[in-house]
């Protein structure tokens, strides 16, 4: 997913594996923060997420491979610059 006119807010060490399973399965829980984690796999998903201000989770390229971020997305601050 190619993340564009937002921001990362904060990135999260921990990894999708090692956060626990809820009942959802685009759900788990994060123990060190006690939020849930939310994988989105689209932009719309994001943007639902972004708006609730939810921690997400996101597959992002990053030149040949493709990594997970885990953290909080915001819109970018508009710029009248």
């Amino acid at each position: 997913m190619e993340i564009r006119n937002c921001i990362i807010k904060f990135k999260c060490e921990m990894t999708w594996d090692v956060l626990l399973e809820t009942d959802q399965a685009n759900i788990r829980y994060c123990k060190n923060c006690d939020r849930g984690v939310h994988f989105c796999k689209n932009e719309q998903e994001l943007l639902i997420a972004m708006k609730a201000d939810r921690c997400v989770a996101i597959k992002v390229e990053e030149g040949s491979k493709t990594i997970n971020i885990i953290g909080g997305i915001a819109p970018a601050p508009y710029s009248t610059g």
